[in-house]
Parts: structure tokens; C-alpha cells; sequence
């Protein structure tokens, strides 16, 4: 399984997130003109990630 969608008429971004046991997977799908720096997004997307565990931990 994989964390795949579409981008509708209109939107310009599309997260779809997914789990299953103990594994959480993200998957980003833009357009490139409207949205040209989705690539820094899955780096804020890490960042937010760590913090997370670190406070849950």
C-alpha cells in the first residue's frame, strides 16, 4: 500500500496520509506551477515529525 491520490480540478495539493501497525506514511502530490516548493514542504513535514515523537516521548 502506498499513500496515492489524485489532484482534482481546482486543488493544487493533495496529502493523503495512511497507517498500519506501527507505520505512518505520507504521500504529496502538487502542481508544480501552483505549488513549486512541495519538496521543502516534506522537509517541514520531517521536522514535524520529530517534534512529535520527542513529545510524545
Amino acid at each position: 500500500m502506498g499513500p496515492v491520490s489524485i489532484i482534482t480540478n481546482g486543488a493544487a495539493l493533495n496529502i493523503t496520509a495512511i497507517s498500519y501497525v506501527d507505520k505512518m506514511e505520507f504521500g504529496l502530490v502538487a502542481c508544480r506551477r501552483t505549488v513549486p516548493g512541495v519538496q521543502r514542504m516534506i522537509e517541514y513535514l520531517e521536522e514535524a515529525l520529530i517534534e512529535l515523537e520527542q513529545a510524545c516521548a
